[in-house]
């Protein structure tokens, strides 16, 4: 076999694993199963976890969006990635389309488009996808920071950590709505309920470092900062108290795992 031969030999073998490591992060995203490895999410597997590139990780996850969506393409999808029909950024492109459709109350037959959109280039299946369904135009705003502003996003790296800017801009909104929210709660009491009182909530969020508490056994903790969630440790149900001790914030995913395992 000579190199030709066993190149492409090669990639097709690669264009097969495509799917198969699809429907394995599939299993991952909807079981949460990144959670018990301390990640607060399937990008943040992918990247630290398995080394994709930040873009290679996005275009995963909107496939495996996807198929968790649309059970029904799984094997049309493993069809077209084999034979080279399709690429990921197809996956990616529909998926976003189709979320964009359903949101506006739309309804779609998934498996037709798919068709239509192997035949295309990418940017042919944008472009058709925006005709077919009627999507409207990406929204982009700019926004120009001056000297005074980027040093101050500068300092917040060094807090939060390597993030982009709009990850640090999303944090900032997060914790600015949260302080509204919990200075709304003070003025109500709740007693012997299962709210847990406001000097509770900001002496964990000191102690978290505004931070999801999750942490592995062999000590990796998870590094996520936004969609915190407070939960007791021992259930409230059960006797659990409203105390520091007893309140700890996990993340959305890592609630939701938590959740799953209970059941």
């Amino acid at each position: 076999m000579n190199i030709f031969d066993k190149t492409k030999a090669l990639v097709a073998k690669e264009k097969h694993y495509t799917f198969l490591i699809l429907e394995n992060l599939k299993i991952i995203e909807a079981q949460k199963l990144y959670c018990d490895l301390g990640y607060p999410s399937l990008y943040k597997y992918l990247i630290k976890e398995l080394g994709y590139g930040e873009g290679e990780a996005s275009l995963r996850i909107a496939a495996v969006k996807l198929l968790i969506k649309s059970p029904e393409i799984a094997s049309m999808v493993k069809e077209k990635l084999d034979d080279g029909s399709i690429t990921l950024t197809h996956l990616g492109i529909l998926n976003n389309a189709v979320t964009e459709h359903r949101k506006a109350g739309g309804d779609i037959e998934v498996l037709e488009l798919l068709e239509e959109v192997a035949a295309k280039s990418t940017r042919g299946a944008e472009k058709f996808l925006q005709e077919k369904l009627q999507l409207s135009r990406p929204k982009f705003k700019s926004v120009i920071l001056s000297e005074r502003v980027f040093a101050k996003m500068e300092r917040l790296t060094k807090i939060y950590g390597e993030r982009s800017e709009a990850e640090l801009i999303e944090i900032l909104l997060d914790e600015k709505l949260k302080s509204v929210e919990v200075k709304n709660e003070s003025s109500v009491e709740f007693k012997n309920s299962r709210y847990i009182p406001v000097k509770v909530k900001a002496y964990v969020q000191k102690r978290s470092g505004h931070q999801c508490e999750f942490t592995t056994p062999n000590g990796q903790r998870c590094d996520e900062m936004r969609n915190l969630n407070y939960e007791h440790i021992a259930p409230f149900a059960r006797g659990g108290l409203n105390a520091p001790p007893n309140i700890k914030i996990l993340c959305e995913n890592h609630n939701q795992r938590q959740r799953m395992r209970l059941f």
